[in-house]
């Protein structure tokens, strides 16, 4: 390098990603999509999305039991993977809730029996969580809360770098419902503290991981 004749400043070239930051940008993200876990490895793929989606949509509705006149759920799927699961009246209220949630979108009704895989293999059911980068770094550390447990919103934050109060907000936007489980962040203070499905089910939900607060 001291061999090298003097040149001046305007001479010099640029980083790259200053050059080209969006090529830079997509050559990155497109590393780090090839890397992301797939359902063979038996872990959730987590595809990044922070722009309004669109497309289609499939979507399902189900009883949660049988014999359950009074509470459903309704997932929706994009080619990627499970973007929503919510608790539901019936199909009409699933479908409006999906379509509120992607205004952008078709939606193409498929089995209704597809929910049910959601359960018995959840372990490698594919998310496509759609949110901001922030909103997708809590919903991964939901992710990493396990069942039977809690978390407060105090140590969510620490582990995302962040404060309380924006990870309650990031936690109040997921619309995943039990697979990235929201449900146990529960306040430090005590008690189940809120929930976007109604804290009568997200203690139901504690209590049936034993996890009760």
């Amino acid at each position: 390098l001291h061999s090298c004749p003097p040149r001046r400043s305007a001479e010099l070239l640029h980083y790259v990603q200053e050059d080209t930051p969006d090529a830079s940008a997509s050559a990155r993200a497109d590393w780090c999509r090839q890397r992301t876990p797939s359902a063979a490895t038996g872990a959730p793929v987590v595809a990044a999305e922070d722009k309004p989606f669109r497309g289609t949509l499939h979507w399902a509705f189900a009883r949660a039991r049988p014999a359950d006149r009074d509470e459903g759920l309704v997932a929706a799927w994009s080619d990627r993977g499970l973007v929503m699961l919510s608790f539901a009246d019936d199909a009409d209220d699933g479908q409006r809730q999906v379509s509120e949630r992607f205004p952008a979108c078709r939606l193409e009704r498929t089995d209704d029996a597809s929910i049910a895989g959601l359960f018995t293999a959840s372990g490698q059911t594919p998310l496509h969580l759609i949110g901001t980068d922030f909103q997708r770094r809590v919903w991964r550390a939901l992710l990493e809360v396990p069942a039977g447990t809690t978390s407060d919103y105090a140590a969510l934050a620490a582990r995302v770098g962040s404060q309380a109060r924006a990870v309650g907000g990031a936690v109040a936007a997921n619309r995943i419902a039990v697979l990235v489980p929201c449900h146990r962040v529960v306040p430090r203070a005590g008690g189940a503290g809120a929930y976007h499905w109604g804290q009568d089910r997200k203690q139901a939900l504690l209590a049936a991981e034993g996890a009760a607060p």
